[in-house]
């Protein structure tokens, strides 16, 4: 959040308090980014078919290990994603109190799904990287392509070169996850400031 936007909900908050149209849209358009948020899914679900499909026309341990995996971590972000949100839909009142306690419980949820984004964003590229590249491996291997000191540097080579291009990507998630944290987290020291001004002007109201 800028400083701009900051000073904005400040001159609304004290100009008006029973209702922040700011904080109302913003919460609509949070809304309707939580309800885009599965279509990301649809990517990784079809490399996940394709790979079983892969699989399944060569069959081995490995690669059922592999796909099994796969489908696991899948199926828990998809668990996880759905429980995160619960009760992060809509305020339980159409008041600016309940609009911002909506938008606080929001900020938490996002935290959450950061701690256990980053973890996945380590855990899931080592095991792509290792299941990838161990099938790759066995499959050269089953055909022969291995057969000289050579033929097993090229592959040392290759899969050097495409660990240090995934250990990149890692490092890029990691670092834009740790910038929409600070934001978050600065954006939820702020709402719980507002919150507490406006439990304070209820009570000025209510005994004044």
């Amino acid at each position: 959040m800028s400083d701009d936007e900051m000073e904005m909900w400040r001159k609304q908050w004290q100009g008006q308090p029973s209702v922040v149209v700011d904080l109302i849209r913003r919460v609509e358009r949070e809304t309707v980014e939580m309800r885009m948020v599965w279509f990301p899914f649809f990517a990784p679900a079809a490399v996940g078919a394709v790979a079983t499909v892969l699989v399944a026309l060569h069959p081995s341990l490995w690669g059922f290990l592999f796909i099994l995996g796969l489908w696991l971590f899948g199926a828990f972000t998809l668990v996880f994603v759905k429980w995160n949100f619960k009760g992060a839909w809509t305020p339980q009142a159409e008041t600016t109190a309940a609009y911002l306690e909506l938008s606080i419980l929001r900020c938490r949820r996002k935290l959450r799904d950061d701690r256990v984004g980053r973890v996945i964003a380590v855990l899931l590229p080592a095991f792509v990287l290792v299941g990838v590249l161990g099938g790759v491996y066995d499959l050269l291997k089953d055909a022969g392509a291995l057969k000289t000191a050579g033929d097993y540097w090229i592959v040392a080579g290759t899969f050097l070169w495409t660990s240090l291009l995934i250990i990149g990507i890692v490092v890029f998630i990691l670092f834009n996850q740790r910038r929409i944290r600070t934001k978050t987290q600065a954006e939820l020291e702020y709402l719980l400031t507002l919150q507490q001004q406006l439990l304070r002007e209820e009570g000025e109201n209510m005994f004044g």
